[in-house]
């Protein structure tokens, strides 16, 4: 079912039954890469606030709140309303370490990064679909990041359609505009944005809690999931250093017994290695250290 606010001239967006795919062995691995299907952009924020919102996804609405014109009194709030569960809380957790890796040091979306606070996100560019048909040399450009990473309170997304020059990437075109939307909303004196929470530096600050409910029996969905694995012997878990000093954060990786390769500047702070925090890997391995992607 689409996400839809009911105003006129709103598209649905469209997603072919797989019986109606044209070649189904090339439309399959097209569908992973976001082609063969539309959606609006609307449809693409309220996707990603549903990630950001613990996987609920969230009924979209324009209006916030109707007042009596004489004296002001509210008549109308809007209030929100859960559609369904897009995805299990876990499921939505382990999407927001994935577009964290989006936008740190080397991340197509690192152009998005504030100085101090954090912003997740994913880029996207795709061909064009005219008559039918993607045409190479004719892009939409695009960027959509979660802010603040740790505790998101707001979806911002852009798409550039058809950027003219060389430059037509998502992370070239519209990740900036993103940052500076960010930056002006930050600046406004009304800014619904909560401006104070940037203050606080940044290894001070913790994610949102991850609320699993409970109850519910596992569903096993397409295929089985493979048994965890005892760590082997000589292998740690690679310790967790985001936010901190990249001083700190190196010494923290020496002490668990990682050679560090450095990438970004020294003096800042640290965005995520690679492998990421909390992944096993062999004592006396190499591990990048990423760091200030935004000088």
């Amino acid at each position: 079912t689409p996400v839809l606010l009911g105003i006129p001239g709103e598209t649905t967006g469209s997603l072919r039954n797989p019986a109606n795919w044209d070649i189904p062995v090339l439309s399959q691995p097209s569908i992973s890469q976001g082609y063969f299907f539309e959606a609006s952009a609307l449809q693409v924020a309220a996707a990603y606030a549903a990630i950001a919102n613990g996987g609920r996804l969230m009924a979209p609405s324009i209006v916030r709140e109707v007042r009596d014109g004489r004296d002001k009194t509210v008549r109308w709030r809007h209030t929100p309303t859960q559609v369904r569960e897009a995805v299990t809380p876990e499921v939505a957790h382990q999407l927001m370490a994935y577009l964290r890796l989006a936008t740190d040091t080397g991340g197509s979306g690192a152009k998005a990064q504030l100085d101090r606070a954090t912003v997740v996100g994913k880029t996207g560019t795709a061909k064009v679909l005219v008559q039918g048909r993607y045409v190479t040399g004719v892009y939409r450009g695009s960027f959509a990041g979660l802010y603040p990473g740790e505790a998101p309170e707001v979806v911002v997304y852009v798409m550039i359609d058809r950027p003219s020059g060389m430059a037509f990437y998502g992370g070239l075109v519209a990740a900036p505009m993103v940052r500076t939307i960010l930056l002006q909303s930050l600046a406004s004196r009304t800014s619904p944005l909560n401006r104070p929470s940037i203050e606080t530096p940044l290894a001070a600050r913790r994610e949102a809690p991850l609320v699993v409910a409970t109850g519910d029996p596992t569903r096993q969905v397409g295929f089985p999931l493979p048994k965890a694995m005892p760590t082997p012997a000589g292998s740690a878990a690679v310790p967790m250093v985001q936010g901190l000093p990249v001083r700190e954060a190196i010494v923290a990786l020496h002490r668990a017994g990682y050679q560090v390769q450095l990438a970004g500047r020294a003096t800042g702070l640290a965005r995520h290695t690679l492998p990421v925090g909390g992944d096993t890997l062999a004592r006396a391995r190499i591990v990048t250290l990423y760091a200030d992607s935004i000088p």
